[in-house]
């Protein structure tokens, strides 16, 4: 009976579940995180017995040169497309038959008439227009030679 009693106590220590002390739980937590961390740094190849710091700093002077140039390169598309929109509009100011001597002048004017819902040719054509009745009112109606 009395080794019945000792079993029947060693199956009731055995069910009992393990207590952690804090300390205990804390250093679990550590070695987990120490762990997912390497994991992590190992996917992105960095050595897990390295230098983070030195690799971090690496990282950050690339990420910063990357963005420099595209920066750069963003400025430069900027400055290409602003060309374009400018020799596209002397194009069709050629078009439509503004001399190449004043083209600079009209195209500059043209701006100024631009309405936001209107085409730069629509402008230009309303420059001229303006320009042309200003001009028969200081100098009087063209005569026509018939």
């Amino acid at each position: 009976m009395e080794k019945n009693l000792e079993n029947t106590q060693t199956v009731e220590s055995e069910k009992q579940e393990r207590v952690f002390t804090q300390a205990e739980v804390n250093g679990l937590v550590a070695r987990e995180s120490k762990s997912a961390v390497e994991r992590l740094l190992k996917s992105v190849g960095i050595a897990p017995e390295g230098d983070y710091k030195a690799s971090l700093e690496a990282f950050r002077q690339w990420r910063d040169s990357k963005n420099a140039k595209i920066e750069k390169i963003t400025a430069q598309m900027q400055k290409l497309q602003q060309q374009n929109a400018v020799l596209s509009q002397q194009l069709e100011a050629l078009k439509i038959g503004i001399l190449m001597e004043k083209l600079d002048r009209y195209t500059r004017l043209a701006k100024a008439y631009r309405a936001e819902d209107s085409t730069f040719i629509d402008a230009l054509e309303r420059m001229i227009k303006g320009l042309a009745s200003k001009w028969d009112a200081l100098h009087g109606e063209r005569k026509n030679a018939d």
